[in-house]
Order: C-alpha cells, then structure tokens, then sequence
C-alpha cells in the first residue's frame, strides 16, 4: 500500500469519526449527560490505553521495519523501537484519572485530527524507509552498489557482476556501466546517432577541413581491489573511474540514472562525458597529425588515409589517458581504434576549383586522345596509298612497254587505235 492509499483511508476514517462524534455531541446535549469524557473518541482513547493495546492498534504501518530487504536487522529498528518506548512513555504519563469531562468538543476534534495526521506522516515516513532497492545487470553490463540508507552515509559496498538480479537495502544505490566495446562517432553535421559534429584540423597547406571519425574503445571495469595514491578502491579501477569521472557527469546506466537519456537509452551524462574524455584528445592528436600533409592527400588519397588512422590509433591512449587523469600504468579507457572518414574543406570553393579542374583535364585528354585517334587515321589513309602505289610501280616493272596498253585496257580505253591516211578522214 502507497502513501496515497493511506491517507485516503484515513481521511475516510476521519469522516467516519466527524459523523459518529456528531452524533455523540447530539446525544449528550438532549440526555445531559456528564460521562462523556468516559466514552471518547478512538483519536483520546488510544493516548490512554495500555502500552499493550496501542503496540496492536498501531498497526504494521506505524511500526519500525525490523529487519532489512535481505533480511538481516537494521539501525532503523532500534530507532524505531526507542521512538515507541518515548511515544508509550507519554502515554502512561497520559493515563491519570480525569477529574472533569471534556467541556470542548471542537478541542476534541482538532486532537483527533492532529492524531490522523502524525499517523499518515509516520506511515508515509516507513514506506520511505522500507523501500527496498533493486538492480539487473545485462551480460554486457556491471554495477557499483553504494550502501546508504536514511540514516547511513553512502560508503562502496560491492560490485554487482554481469547478467545479475539482486534487492539491496532501503536506500542503497547502483551504478551501472557498460562492459561492451562502445563507440565515439562525429559526422559533418553531429545528425543521427553522433556523439558531436566532425571537429576541423588544418593542412600542410592551410585548407581547413572537417575531419570525422569513430572511436571504437571498452571501459576498464575491473573490480579487483586497487590503491591509487594514498586511497584503497576496493572495486577497483571502476570504482576510481565512477568517483572521478562518472558520477560526476552522471555518465552511469540503471535504476539511479539521473538526466536525460538519449534514443537508444544512453545517458547524456556518458555523451558529455565522452566528448571531454575522448573528444578533445581526438581532435588534438587530428590536428597534429593533418598538418603533415596536403589537404588534397587528406581529402582523396587512400595511402594518406591509413597512415593518419594509424598514427592517431598509436597517440589516443596516452592522450586519453592524460585527460583523463588516469592513474599511472593504468587506463580507464582501452582498446582504441580509429576510423576517419573523408575530410571535407570548410570552403567549398576549393571542391569546386577541383571539380572544374578536373573537368578541363578531362576534356584536354579528351581532345588528346582524339588527335592521337585522328592521327592514326591518317597514318592508316597514307599507309594505303603507298601501298596502292607501291603495288602499281610493281605492276608497271612488271608490264614493261606493254604497262601502257595494259593500264588502257584497264581503264576502258582502246590500246591499238586505227592507223591514220592522208587525205583520209581519221578512223576511215
């Protein structure tokens, strides 16, 4: 039973009690009684009973939880305990003869009204502290449980291993992080599932470019007690990552996640947090990097490519590892690996000077292989001729005198024309 329901109940109650009080009132008015403080409302009459009857009247939503939600006995129990004897203590100084009857019925009421209330607050008041506090684990998640109950400070408890389930006392809290290979990824335009918009690195040559890219990494969740400096952390690493880092952007997962949460259920605590942890060295080691090389070997060239993605795969640890303050020989973060994706000039007119470039390259070697074809054509037409001529010389050695009537002959003409007379006409 919630809050609510109880002080709805009790407000019933109350009701209830107004209407049978009323009618007492009546009741002693007509007869004229005197006896009525004998017959009182439950609201009095509970600060005169027996120590006995008002432990059982109390109910089990006034008492003190005796025991904790894995069963063993809490402080809150001897509080609880020495709450009552204080309450049952005023109650015996309570029990005294009543040497007149109770002239004020409005006086009456207002006791009864103020009983209800302690009431509802005191039972509000153990739902709180009897709420028990679970967590479940994934089977590529961990969990740093931190005792803390109402009357505890908060202290390490344990951790909380993979694909667990498990209720910890009233108060505890549970700290959940990923054990799975997670990703950094920047875009052109920070759209989608980006973790930030692609960061600018400047060339060799002074072209600034967009540069993104993707981190792939696993956070160091080992739980295995460690010193670092003057401090124990008895969850280990994870444990020195979470009061440093993670809950102070509140980057953890679970039942205690406080923020906002992304789409997919990240934390934008883990977002924001992985912008300063990795972000900002990416871009540094980017920069650096970039400024060994034309911006047209890191906007088109393979072999550019993977040396960069190389170069910045090696540098990220220590730099991450320098951000983040991690302690020496140890990582918070590990296993990086970079991907780049094609950089793009911040002025778009240097894609378009490429692009018209290119195109007047295109149409040269265009108008090239078109003379060089052209050039072929005729070596080819020069080739035959010669080679006409060539054959005809032949032919000609061949026929000798007689070349000429042949060559008549094969063009239609008449090799032997008439023999002319004198005084004849020709032909005749």
């Amino acid at each position: 039973m919630d809050a609510g329901e109880i002080i709805a109940q009790h407000r019933v109650w109350l009701e209830r009690r107004r209407d049978a009080e009323k009618v007492e009132i009546a009741r002693y008015k007509a007869d004229g009684k005197t006896a009525y403080a004998e017959s009182m409302s439950p609201a009095d009459s509970t600060r005169t009973r027996s120590p006995e009857s008002s432990r059982r009247s109390s109910g089990t939503a006034a008492r003190a939880p005796s025991t904790s939600c894995t069963g063993r006995p809490t402080d809150s129990r001897r509080r609880g305990e020495a709450a009552a004897g204080q309450h049952l203590g005023r109650g015996k100084r309570l029990q005294q003869p009543r040497t007149a009857a109770i002239t004020s019925t409005k006086g009456t009421i207002m006791r009864g009204r103020r009983a209800i209330i302690a009431t509802t607050v005191a039972a509000v008041a153990v739902l709180g502290l009897t709420a028990c506090s679970p967590v479940s684990t994934e089977s590529d998640q961990v969990a740093l449980h931190y005792e803390g109950g109402s009357f505890s400070s908060k202290k390490f408890k344990d951790c909380v291993a993979s694909g667990i389930r498990q209720t910890d006392g009233a108060g505890d809290k549970h700290y959940v992080y990923p054990t799975s290979q997670r990703s950094f990824t920047t875009t052109l335009e920070g759209e989608g599932s980006a973790d930030a918009k692609a960061f600018t690195v400047v060339s060799k040559d002074n072209v600034e470019l967009f540069a993104p890219a993707t981190v792939t990494f696993t956070l160091n969740t080992g739980c295995s007690e460690t010193k670092i400096g003057e401090k124990t952390y008895a969850g280990g690493i994870l444990q020195a990552f979470h009061e440093r880092l993670g809950n102070r952007y509140k980057a953890y997962w679970g039942p205690d996640m406080e923020g906002d949460a992304r789409p997919d259920g990240t934390p934008e605590g883990w977002t924001s947090l992985l912008n300063f942890a990795i972000g900002t060295p990416l871009d540094t080691s980017y920069d650096r990097i970039a400024q060994g090389y034309e911006w047209r070997k890191l906007w088109n060239d393979p072999t550019t490519k993977t040396a960069v993605e190389t170069q910045l795969t090696k540098d990220i640890q220590t730099f991450v590892d320098q951000q983040t303050g991690a302690p020496e020989g140890q990582h918070f973060f590990t296993g990086f690996r970079v991907l780049i994706g094609k950089p793009d000039p911040v002025n778009p007119e240097l894609k378009d000077a490429v692009s018209a470039e290119q195109t007047a390259v295109s149409k040269a070697q265009s108008q090239q292989k078109q003379a060089e074809a052209d050039k072929l054509a005729a070596e080819a037409q020069i080739a035959v001729a010669e080679a006409k001529a060539a054959a005809l010389a032949a032919e000609k050695k061949a026929a000798g005198d007689d070349w000429i009537r042949k060559y008549a002959i094969d063009k239609g003409m008449n090799p032997f024309p008439p023999p002319v007379v004198a005084g004849t006409a020709a032909g005749k």
